[in-house]
């Protein structure tokens, strides 16, 4: 529930949530069995926005004496921002595999914490992701269009969340888990609008996404995330609770490498000769500690 939205009567939340589990930190590296992290390469995907999708610049327009919301641009092409992308990307996959929690102490607690990433311990995620000190395995850069239109809607004002409503909480009093809104939204009318400059539905960006000495796990985990088998979709950007911000990824191509001890490329019956869609396939196949997750992000995103 966001703060201010709690007087609005026909307000329709537009979210659920998928469930923490236990979450696994190791010492040294991301797993007790110690798997070769020596993969490496890139997959060459295209964005295609299901619906409108609004991924702010922080700069307003001038039209028809209002104020609009403009989206972020370079060289006045309308871009997905690498950043953008890899935060939503990091929310799923921390929902559906043994990533540390969220942290939920004060600014000023500022003891050490066993149970926290970092450059000498880490969860899957976080060696995948990068962490406090630790450098991220993956390279993102922002997604170019290839075709992209804009188009000028009304929304209702956001509010910023309020972590202390009731909804948020399950019967112990803890946060119910990792937030997602909804890919079908319910409609609801605030006094207080705003007109938004969107990227409109059917926009195609594309872009690659580089990643270097992961595991098998961690690419089927990245693979999977992204929604590639089909089983979700991703959303992004703002006005999610209005029913903005779903998009399918499609692969376009890819490259996977696996690297030996002396530093050279090895053909592996077991990675290389599989596609993106197998081994994203393979995940919640194969994984045994998130089934319930993995079913709950599914309702919730279902395509």
């Amino acid at each position: 529930m966001w703060k201010g939205s709690e007087n609005l009567k026909n307000y329709a939340p537009n979210y659920d949530f998928v469930s923490f589990g236990q979450s696994q930190i190791y010492i040294g590296d991301y797993s007790g069995k110690k798997p070769k992290k020596n993969i490496k390469g890139h997959i060459d995907i295209t964005i295609i926005c299901l619906d409108n999708v609004y991924i702010g610049s922080g700069f307003f327009s001038s039209r028809n004496k209002s104020i609009c919301n403009e989206p972020i641009k370079f060289r006045n092409d309308c871009i997905i921002p690498g950043s953008s992308f890899k935060g939503a990307l990091r929310n799923i996959a921390s929902a559906v595999s043994e990533a540390c929690l969220p942290k939920f102490k004060k600014k000023e607690d500022k003891k050490p914490n066993n149970n926290e990433c970092n450059d000498k311990q880490r969860c899957i995620v976080c060696d995948m992701f990068g962490t406090v000190n630790y450098a991220s395995r993956l390279i993102i850069p922002d997604f170019k269009a290839e075709k992209a239109d804009t188009e000028i809607l009304e929304l209702n004002v956001q509010y910023g969340p309020n972590p202390k409503n009731k909804k948020y909480k399950n019967e112990d009093g803890l946060s119910k888990g990792y937030k997602f809104y909804k890919t079908y939204c319910e409609k609801y009318n605030d006094d207080k609008k705003i007109e938004v400059n969107t990227v409109k539905k059917g926009s195609k960006f594309t872009g690659r996404i580089y990643f270097s000495n992961i595991s098998k796990e961690q690419l089927s985990l990245l693979l999977f995330s992204m929604g590639i088998d089909g089983s979700f979709n991703m959303k992004i950007g703002g006005f999610k609770n209005q029913g903005l911000g779903r998009i399918k990824i499609e692969v376009l191509d890819s490259k996977i490498e696996v690297i030996s001890s002396e530093n050279k490329v090895t053909a592996s019956e077991d990675i290389t000769n599989k596609s993106p869609l197998e081994l994203a396939q393979e995940y919640p196949n194969n994984t045994q500690s998130r089934k319930r997750q993995i079913e709950e992000l599914k309702k919730i995103l279902k395509p």
